[in-house]
């Protein structure tokens, strides 16, 4: 195991205890604080420059880790909604003030939509309110906010041993109309460590059009796997039960504009 960036003050830690480990699974970690240089160089003796991020050592002209996170996002998504089309990903820290309030700008472009989403590990709950550039709450906001509580514990503080996804648009908030938003949450008065992040993606619908119609023959209770690129998205499988005397099942095809 190879842990590159790691704070100093974890590597100084790891040298008081690895006198603790038997000197032969000891030897299977190395820590590299911030001496790039080694850590890179050490990392080639195991993958290909040609296999690595740009700023992990691969080549300057290979995809950053960033930019590989978010290829496979856009992957991902585009498996699960054909029908629309990741347009822009982003991320963002939210920072809290003294009030225990963070504020952040999200824009809409004409033609697209906006889906919010915010992960925390906190345990102690939130509120979100979102307002237009007329300082109006968006519909599906209420008047006091989106109360979030995580899990019922409240004021007690303390992060989940697994993170909390809440998708803003799947509790009927939508942001679809051209313009700049102001996105805040207000923490509960006795809320105390966690960390919070806002995902923005923007995407647009894609007009589906008829491709053409096939038939398929297939055995009872078979699963059949249709591959067409014309869907963007590889191999899917379809699912079929025989309602008829010749197994046959009509599937339409459509590709996306």
């Amino acid at each position: 195991m190879i842990i590159i960036n790691s704070p100093p003050s974890f590597a100084m830690i790891w040298k008081l205890i690895r006198s603790w480990i038997d000197p032969h699974n000891a030897g299977k970690v190395e820590i590299f604080s911030g001496n790039r240089s080694s850590w890179e160089e050490r990392l080639l003796e195991f993958v290909d420059r040609d296999q690595l991020p740009a700023d992990y050592g691969g080549w300057e002209t290979n995809d950053t880790m960033d930019e590989i996170l978010r290829k496979e996002m856009v992957r991902q998504y585009r498996s699960i909604n054909p029908d629309e089309e990741a347009v822009k990903e982003e991320t963002y820290v939210l920072n809290f003030n003294k009030k225990n309030e963070s504020q952040h700008g999200v824009s809409v472009k004409s033609g697209q939509k906006t889906r919010l989403t915010i992960f925390t590990n906190s345990k102690s709950g939130f509120t979100v309110r979102i307002t237009n550039s007329k300082g109006k709450l968006v519909q599906g906001i209420p008047s006091q906010g989106i109360q979030i509580n995580t899990n019922g514990t409240n004021g007690r503080g303390g992060t989940l041993d697994k993170p909390l996804r809440v998708n803003l648009e799947d509790m009927g908030v939508h942001l679809d109309i051209p313009g700049l938003y102001n996105v805040q949450l207000s923490l509960d008065e006795k809320s105390r460590g966690g960390n919070y992040l806002l995902a923005s993606l923007g995407y647009k619908e894609r007009r589906k059009v008829k491709d053409n119609t096939k038939k398929v023959l297939f055995l009872p209770g078979s699963m059949i796997k249709l591959t067409t690129t014309s869907l963007g998205f590889g191999t899917f499988p379809f699912e079929g039960e025989n309602d008829n005397d010749d197994n046959e099942e009509q599937v339409e095809f459509y590709t996306y504009e």
